[in-house]
């Protein structure tokens, strides 16, 4: 089941004087927050922060939060993962969510055979890769490169081609 309510990265610390703070964004670009007016505390979606202003700073965005207006409310607010509704994000189509991969099986095309759960997707330079559970407490990576994902099936399974040798 897709979650309603997905993690947009977490409040770092206070920027300034007038209560602005540091976000770390966990998305592919500070574009898919664009427009956002309001994110929530929780994962179910209560306790909302109705965003002032926002605006890109580097790597990071700073955002202001309606009733945090000085350095030490707003500190109160550091180190919080803020949630934003999924149907409100900008994602260029044919884009999935992490969070909708993990549990999904990974299946290897050519035989059908379930080769292992998704728990996570990492990056480590070149392409993403998926963290597979193999069962007996081993995991292994699997490059997640168009060439070797044959279909997306986001209420059961990705299906692979395996290269020779990889497993």
């Amino acid at each position: 089941m897709r979650k309603k309510f997905l993690e947009a990265g977490r409040l770092l610390r206070v920027h300034g004087i007038r209560g602005e703070l540091r976000f770390e964004h966990w998305c592919d670009s500070p574009s898919v927050l664009d427009g956002i007016k309001e994110f929530f505390l929780k994962a179910d979606g209560t306790s909302p922060l109705s965003v002032v202003s926002a605006r890109t700073h580097g790597n990071v965005i700073l955002y202001k939060f309606e009733g945090f207006d000085a350095p030490e409310t707003a500190r109160t607010l550091a180190g919080k993962v803020l949630y934003a509704d999924r149907d409100l994000l900008k994602v260029p189509e044919g884009s999935v969510f992490i969070s909708d991969l993990i549990g999904l099986d990974l299946t290897d095309d050519s035989t059908g055979e379930k080769i292992g759960t998704i728990t996570d997707v990492v990056n480590r330079g070149s392409c993403d890769l998926y963290v597979v559970d193999m069962g007996g407490g081993r995991s292994e990576y699997f490059p997640a490169v168009k060439e070797f994902i044959v279909k997306k099936d986001l209420d059961r399974e990705v299906r692979v081609k395996v290269p020779d040798g990889l497993f």
